[in-house]
Formats: structure tokens, sequence, C-alpha cells
């Protein structure tokens, strides 16, 4: 789920023209990156 969101809003600044909004779903994208490895630890953890 959280790779599918960072796609989304990696694929959506892509398309943006406004540099504010861009940089804006660049910072949600990151975000969601730093989800999918939280993620992954905790899973890691689990194992």
């Amino acid at each position: 789920m959280e790779y599918a969101a960072f796609d989304l809003y990696k694929t959506m600044a892509e398309q943006e023209k406004d540099q504010t909004v861009r940089d804006s779903f660049l910072a949600i994208a990151q975000a969601e990156k730093s989800h999918m490895r939280m993620l992954i630890r905790a899973l890691d953890q689990c194992v």
C-alpha cells in the first residue's frame, strides 16, 4: 500500500507544472518512502 501511495505522489509530481505543488507531492512521496522503510523493518523483526 505504501508503495502505491509513493508511486501515485511521484507520478503526480512529475505531471504537475506548478513548482510549489510539485514540491509538495515530492515531499509526500518521500514520507511514503519512509513509511515503507519503517514497515519493512517492523516486518523483519516479526520473522
